[in-house]
């Protein structure tokens, strides 16, 4: 099934099965609309980015547009998006619910050497830390 946005570079429709809202986590993503997940996916990055658009617009705009290109950088660009859906999807799933140590695990998906160095803040600090941003 392909999740992606709507966007001018991408007119692809995903196939839907009846039009209502599942509370079963499995079935919701395949049960909205489009104009449901567009909703949900702007919500998400109001959420979580309204503060970094108003003081970098410009970097912004060239972020979404390099998202734009295809599913695989959207993805790559928006995993605050994966983690609001696991988020939810992890209210409803009986493993977690009987394993309460397994909701204290964070899993970082591209950490390796690469990934760390230094960078100077945007208070002017520098900082060694992980480097790779695509959040």
């Amino acid at each position: 099934m392909n999740l992606s946005p709507p966007s001018p570079h991408n007119h692809y429709r995903r196939r839907h099965r009846p039009r209502h809202h599942s509370s079963h986590p499995h079935k919701r993503h395949s049960t909205e609309n489009d104009q449901q997940r567009t909703n949900y996916i702007i919500d998400t990055f109001l959420k979580n980015f309204t503060n970094d658009i108003r003081e970098n617009p410009k970097g912004w705009r060239n972020r979404f547009h390099k998202m734009a290109a295809n599913e695989f950088s959207f993805y790559r660009g928006s995993a605050v998006l994966f983690y609001r859906d696991m988020l939810y999807d992890s209210k409803h799933d009986r493993w977690l619910k009987n394993c309460k140590e397994a909701s204290h695990v964070f899993i970082h998906g591209d950490l390796h050497g690469e990934n760390f160095g230094t960078y100077i803040d945007r208070h002017g600090i520098i900082n060694f830390d992980v480097n790779d941003f695509d959040e």
